[in-house]
């Protein structure tokens, strides 16, 4: 599961959007699904190339694409390293 990746924008509503996805996350591997996995997205456009992630404050571009993959492959390499797939 990925939260939504940029915050800035309609932040209350992100965050309410960012609740229910880990909440769900947490829910579902209280139940016993361990392939289930959780990427922050709120963490996926800051640093360096904060304000360079979007073509309008909402919809990634090359370089967000880029970080959201990067983000993705680390997870999902996570996952097959522990043998879970």
């Amino acid at each position: 599961m990925l939260s939504k990746c940029d915050l800035d924008n309609d932040y209350d509503n992100n965050l309410l959007r960012r609740e229910v996805v880990f909440e769900s996350f947490c829910r579902a591997r209280a139940n016993g699904d361990k392939n289930v996995y959780y990427i922050d997205g709120a963490s996926l456009f800051r640093g360096k190339y904060q304000n360079m992630c979007t073509v309008d404050s909402c919809h990634p571009n090359d370089i967000g694409f880029a970080l959201m993959a990067d983000a993705i492959e680390a997870e999902l390499d996570r996952a097959f390293t522990q043998g879970l797939f």
